[in-house]
């Protein structure tokens, strides 16, 4: 090989090493600002405050959850004004009581995470508290305790459902501990007179 040929070959090696470490060097750049994009998507930046739409599953909890909570203080409310037997009226006071303090817990939680809660309750659920309202005595008494049972026998299954499934952890948690008094609710509800 002549001297010239091995200039030349040594002129074509520099300039590929030469090509090669800028190439790195932009795919290095963009390394970095897909590390940056990723952790600004992330909420990796101590000054960004990120919300999110919950899961499927989560916002399906959510709008049942609120819903029985908000059927049953109407329903409770009617056990308190309608109820011949002093139980029912009891357990009316507590329905009252126990599902608006969860309904409070829900609240917060869905207005931490700007998610939008039903204001009142289902058509269906509507329906079952206007049919609720037509009973007057006794017959009041065992619609209500019946329909205590039914829907606390649902609900509990649906809070066992989302304590297990649930991704968001402030939702697991409002249903692992919400369910508790939820079962205590359905005993109570199967003890009612009728």
């Amino acid at each position: 090989m002549t001297t010239k040929a091995v200039k030349s070959v040594y002129f074509l090696l520099i300039v590929g090493l030469f090509l090669a470490g800028c190439n790195a060097g932009n795919r290095g750049d963009q390394t970095v600002d897909s590390i940056e994009k990723m952790n600004d998507s992330m909420g990796n930046k101590s000054d960004s405050v990120i919300t999110s739409a919950p899961a499927l599953s989560d916002t399906s909890f959510v709008n049942q959850a609120a819903d029985a909570g908000l059927t049953e203080v109407a329903v409770g409310k009617l056990a308190q004004e309608k109820g011949v037997n002093q139980a029912i009226r009891d357990f009316g006071k507590r329905m009252v009581a126990d599902h608006s303090k969860a309904n409070e817990e829900l609240t917060t939680i869905a207005n931490r995470k700007n998610w939008t809660l039903p204001s009142s309750p289902s058509k269906a659920h509507a329906d079952h508290i206007a049919m609720l309202q037509t009973k007057e005595g006794a017959d009041f008494d065992k619609a209500f305790a019946d329909m205590m049972v039914k829907d606390h026998d649902k609900v509990v299954k649906l809070f066992e459902n989302a304590s297990a499934s649930l991704t968001d952890t402030d939702l697991k948690a409002f249903a692992a501990k919400t369910l508790l008094i939820l079962e205590e609710h359905l005993t109570l509800a199967k003890n009612l007179p009728k």
